[in-house]
C-alpha cells in the first residue's frame, strides 16, 4: 500500500511539473510585465491588432515551437498591467482558456483563415472601416508574421500580402510549402467561423502559455504594428508602377515646378484712357 502511494505522489509531481503554470495558485506572482500590454482598448481586438495579442501569440510560439501562431481577438477579455502578474492576472486576460493545438498550414491556407478573419470588414464612402459593422470575434492576432487587407475589396479577396517576421513574403497561392501553426483546437476546430484544419493537441492552454513567457523575467510590450487594414486597393499607385517610373515622374514634375517658379511674374490691371477705351496694361515684376 506504502509503495502504491508513493507511485501515485511521484506521479501527481510529475503531471504538477508537466503542466507548469497550473501549478500556480491563483495569487502567486508568476512575473512581470514592462508596461500596459493593451488588448481591449478601441477599436479593440476583434477589428484591429493590438500588442496583448500579439504578446499571446508569441508565447504559443515560444511554449510550441511552432513557425507561426495566431490568437483570436474574441479570446482576449481584459488588458494586462504593467508591473507584477499573478496567475489570476494571466487567467483573466482570455475569455476562455482554450486548449492550444498545433497544425500544419500552407500559405494558402493561412490567406483563407485571414480571409474569414476579415470578411466582417465594412468601409463607409470615405474609405474608413465602420466600426460597429466590422468586427470579427475570429479577427487574428498574429505571431511570426504580419499581414495587409483591404477593407474595401471584396470578402475573399481582401488580404494583400502576409510577410513571416525575417520579411520574407508568402506566396499566397501556395499549397505546398507547409508551416506549423499553434493556436487554439477551438479555432482549428472551425470556431468563430474559422475553416476546419486538422491539428494535435498540445496538453496547455492559452493562459498557461502566456504565464510561460512571463514566468521569471519582465515581458516587453512587443515592438510595431502587425497588422495593417488599408482603405481601397485602387489607390496603391506604387503597387500598379515600377518604383523607378514613380520615382521618375516626382524628379520630373519637382524640376518643372522650380523652372515654372523662376519665370517672370506678370500682373495685370485694366485701365480706361481719356477716349474711354480699355487698356490692358502689363507690369514687369
Amino acid at each position: 500500500m506504502r509503495r502504491f502511494l508513493a507511485w501515485v505522489t511521484i506521479l501527481a509531481l510529475f503531471a504538477a511539473l508537466g503542466t507548469g503554470a497550473a501549478a500556480y495558485a491563483p495569487d502567486d506572482v508568476v512575473g512581470e510585465v514592462a508596461d500596459l500590454l493593451r488588448g481591449t482598448n478601441d477599436p479593440g481586438a476583434e477589428i484591429s491588432g493590438q500588442p496583448l495579442g500579439y504578446a499571446a501569440a508569441d508565447a504559443l510560439i515560444q511554449k510550441s515551437g511552432a513557425d507561426l501562431a495566431i490568437v483570436n481577438g474574441a479570446d482576449l477579455a481584459h488588458n494586462l498591467q504593467g508591473g507584477e502578474v499573478t496567475w489570476a492576472d494571466v487567467q483573466a486576460v482570455f475569455t476562455e482558456d482554450r486548449e492550444v493545438g498545433l497544425a500544419r498550414v500552407t500559405p494558402a491556407q493561412l490567406k483563407t483563415m485571414l480571409e474569414t478573419a476579415v470578411s466582417n470588414l465594412v468601409t463607409g464612402d470615405d474609405d474608413c472601416l465602420i466600426l460597429d459593422r466590422s468586427r470579427h470575434p475570429g479577427f487574428v492576432q498574429p505571431g511570426g508574421f504580419t499581414y495587409e487587407a483591404d477593407g474595401s475589396a471584396a470578402p475573399g479577396d481582401r488580404i494583400l500580402s502576409i510577410k513571416l517576421s525575417d520579411g520574407t513574403k508568402l506566396d499566397l497561392t501556395d499549397n505546398e510549402t507547409v508551416y506549423t501553426l499553434a493556436a487554439s483546437t477551438f479555432m482549428l476546430s472551425g470556431g468563430y467561423e474559422m475553416p476546419v484544419v486538422d491539428c494535435e493537441p498540445l496538453g496547455f492552454t492559452l493562459a498557461e502559455a502566456l504565464a510561460g513567457a512571463i514566468a521569471g523575467t519582465t515581458l516587453s510590450v512587443p515592438d510595431g504594428d502587425r497588422v495593417r487594414i488599408v482603405g481601397t486597393g485602387d489607390l496603391r499607385i506604387i503597387d500598379m508602377f515600377p518604383i523607378g517610373l514613380v520615382v521618375l515622374a516626382a524628379v520630373l514634375i519637382g524640376l518643372f515646378n522650380f523652372k515654372k517658379n523662376t519665370r517672370y511674374d506678370y500682373t495685370r490691371y485694366n485701365y480706361r484712357n481719356e477716349e474711354g477705351y480699355e487698356r490692358k496694361k502689363y507690369i514687369r515684376n
